[in-house]
């Protein structure tokens, strides 16, 4: 889950207010880019993978609570999704993977 934010901060190289683009990989910051000096600050690969596992291993001792939540719910419309989710589900994960690559 990769997503940005333009937001007004100080930098800490230009020490001036201006916008600023930071770059979240789930709940954690993955890079933040001042637009006034274009200083970028980045977070290592590893400690954004190390968070992305253990992102996937927390979502995925969730998810049969999550999933039996919708059979309950609407059980005629799980059953009709279900063939296409666990099809794109791979897909999912790898777009996320590549995401946090990118960013």
């Amino acid at each position: 889950m990769v997503k940005q934010i333009k937001t007004s901060l100080v930098c800490s190289w230009c020490f001036s207010e201006a916008s600023t683009i930071v770059t979240y990989v789930g709940d954690s910051i993955a890079k933040m880019e001042c637009e006034n000096c274009n200083h970028v600050f980045e977070v290592s690969r590893t400690v954004l993978h190390s968070y992305l596992i253990s992102d996937w291993e927390k979502r995925g001792f969730t998810k049969p609570v999550r999933l039996a939540r919708e059979i309950r719910k609407d059980p005629s419309h799980f059953i009709i999704g279900l063939p296409f989710r666990v099809i794109s589900k791979p897909l999912r994960m790898a777009k996320e993977l590549v995401e946090s690559y990118d960013s």
